[in-house]
């Protein structure tokens, strides 16, 4: 018997909607946010859009974004992108998606330097030495398409983070999860997705973010 695979939209939205609305429910217990750099975007395209990115989620750097826009990748692509901040900070990020036949797999690295600091006593006004904060993310990406007759995607990414600032260290997991649609044969494109899904870390909330748009 051929499955439809309509039948897996409203349950794959009504899971995510649920995920969102519990990871949410927990986050409102704490005021405190770690690993804010997660929220970063590394995509040129994408921040020329001012992000608005969700429904497209095209390229190697598109799970960032929504991971479900990989169920449609037909080729593998890679980036690699680096941009030099003041104050002597840098970003760097690689990422690389592959076809699977039903779907797509990817992969990314993240790191950022916060530059030379310097360290001051309690009273704040000595200087007592000096420090270089700094973050990564390592991100593994996996989407499945439904097929042609009903061109649904859903998509995750795992992510597994660091974060130092002088002896102060930490890392932690996180997950995203997304839905996308080809309503209308590459005219019409709808994405939602779900970012930086988990528990507490150290006492911290993890920076949630909800992502939706159209094409």
């Amino acid at each position: 018997m051929k499955t439809n695979p309509r039948a897996f939209f409203f349950p794959a939205l009504a899971a995510l909607l649920w995920g969102v609305f519990v990871f949410a429910d927990e986050n409102s217990q704490t005021a405190r946010t770690i690993a804010p750099f997660l929220r970063i975007t590394e995509s040129a395209r994408a921040t020329g859009m001012g992000g608005a990115f969700t429904a497209l989620a095209e390229g190697a750097e598109g799970p960032l974004y929504n991971p479900a826009g990989m169920g449609e990748v037909k080729s593998s692509e890679v980036s690699v992108d680096y941009n030099k901040w003041i104050l002597g900070g840098s970003l760097g990020s690689a990422n690389v998606v592959i076809p699977i036949g039903i779907g797509g797999l990817g992969a990314g690295f993240f790191y950022m330097d916060g530059g030379a600091q310097d360290k001051f006593d309690a009273a704040g006004g000595r200087i007592i030495g000096g420090f270089s904060p700094s973050n990564s993310r390592l991100t593994g990406s996996a989407a499945v398409s439904f097929g042609e007759d009903f061109p649904l995607s859903i998509g995750f990414n795992f992510k597994y983070f660091t974060e130092s600032i002088d002896t102060y260290k930490l890392s932690g997991s996180a997950f995203d999860a997304g839905l996308w649609l080809n309503a209308v044969k590459d005219e019409l494109l709808f994405g939602l997705a779900a970012q930086n899904l988990g528990g507490a870390v150290g006492g911290f909330n993890l920076p949630l973010n909800i992502r939706f748009g159209g094409a």
